[in-house]
């Protein structure tokens, strides 16, 4: 039988979750939403000596436009029914998986957080907008969003869980 504490430490961690996936979203989501009603695709703004540039994409493939050109019922299934059923699946793991390292919950969080941004951005929108763009001497990035700042933050930080070994120290606790 739980007790009262136990019940409020798993709603307390499920809230955290949620906060961290919805956070990563929201960011993502203003983001992208100030881009498409203040930026034109023609404009390339400077910043950082021009080592860091905004503008305006609509990219309709995944990493780097890879699929842009798939259409019609393979596009939907490629780009958002198997996206939409792993995030569900990460979601629910995050959420009912009973005791989850915190380095590792916040790595699949982000990863989350990111994947249903651009998700929602090709269910709604038919594409992902991206804006941001860096190079410093030979490193060029592609042009990317805040999602994929966010996928990219946890797919680092599970490296660095995998490649640290940390096993389940620091685990949150269950019910």
């Amino acid at each position: 039988m739980a007790t009262k504490n136990n019940k409020y430490t798993k709603a307390g961690r499920m809230v955290i979750i949620m906060a961290l996936v919805l956070a990563n979203i929201g960011c993502d989501q203003v983001s992208k939403t100030m881009i498409r009603h203040q930026v034109n695709a023609e404009d390339n703004l400077e910043y950082l000596n021009g080592h860091f540039v905004i503008t305006s994409v609509e990219n309709k493939g995944a990493f780097l436009s890879l699929g842009h050109n798939i259409t019609g019922l393979l596009h939907n299934v490629l780009f958002i029914v198997l996206p939409a059923a792993f995030m569900l699946g990460l979601l629910a793991y995050l959420l009912f998986k009973p005791a989850l390292n915190r380095w590792l919950m916040v790595a699949l969080t982000f990863l989350a957080g990111g994947g249903i941004g651009n998700l929602y951005d090709r269910a709604a929108h038919g594409s992902v907008t991206d804006f941001m763009y860096m190079h410093w001497g030979i490193m060029h990035t592609g042009i990317f969003n805040m999602a994929d700042v966010s996928v990219t933050t946890g797919a680092i930080m599970l490296l660095v869980y995998a490649w640290t070994g940390k096993g389940q120290t620091n685990a949150l606790p269950h019910h």
